[in-house]
């Protein structure tokens, strides 16, 4: 589960009230799409930001079924591969978010395909990002040339094993990246010592594991 602060001042008893905006990610765990659809539903009071990848991604037509039923923002798209899963997905009403990550489905020019696809049918981007420094600077450059962008996923780099994979990795400041004009390219240099001397595990969909120790599904 990932969330977002808003601080706000309350002038009915002078004290400052911190709003949560939160994003709930049950990472594509739940079988039935009936109970994804329930914990839709206990969730919608608290008026979450998005809802993502409840379901695997394969059963379009259940995700459609269940954005159909839902009160809240359905997103997913973090296992999908190229613009043509994508537009299958939105062709059917399945997402209001999709999160295509720049590193599965194709690359930057792919990955403006799919966010083009998108805007075409009112469907906002938010990428998936639980990778390195150097792919943040690149979906900065893409959030900032993307009309339909909505909210970036990142990693502080200094509070992974990444952190000195590049000269001088972005950094929030009030919950922004901010571009680096001044800067060539994409506003960073790889430090390819750092790099060789890393072994990288790249990310990728597993299948659930029971506490018997058992497959839950693949």
């Amino acid at each position: 589960m990932s969330a977002r602060r808003r601080p706000s001042i309350s002038k009915s008893c002078g004290s400052i009230r911190l709003t949560i905006e939160f994003a709930f990610d049950p990472h594509a765990k739940i079988f039935e799409p009936i109970q994804a659809l329930q914990l839709a539903d206990a969730l919608a009071p608290y008026d979450p930001y998005f809802y993502e990848e409840p379901l695997r991604p394969e059963n379009i037509p259940q995700w459609a079924r269940l954005r159909e039923q839902m009160r809240v923002p359905l997103a997913t798209g973090e296992s999908l591969y190229g613009r043509f899963e994508f537009l299958d997905l939105m062709a059917a009403n399945a997402a209001d978010i999709i999160q295509p990550d720049v590193c599965i489905c194709g690359g930057l020019l792919e990955m403006r395909k799919i966010a083009a696809i998108a805007e075409a049918h009112y469907v906002s981007v938010a990428p998936h990002n639980p990778m390195g420094p150097l792919a943040t600077a690149v979906n900065v450059h893409f959030a900032a040339a993307t009309h339909n962008f909505k909210i970036l996923e990142y990693l502080i780099p200094t509070e992974t094993e990444w952190g000195g994979w590049v000269d001088e990795p972005y950094m929030p400041v009030d919950g922004y990246l901010q571009l680096r004009p001044d800067r060539p390219g994409l506003g960073v240099e790889v430090n390819e010592d750092a790099i060789t001397a890393n072994e990288y595990v790249h990310w990728q969909r597993t299948s659930p594991i029971r506490p018997d120790g058992s497959t839950g599904y693949i």
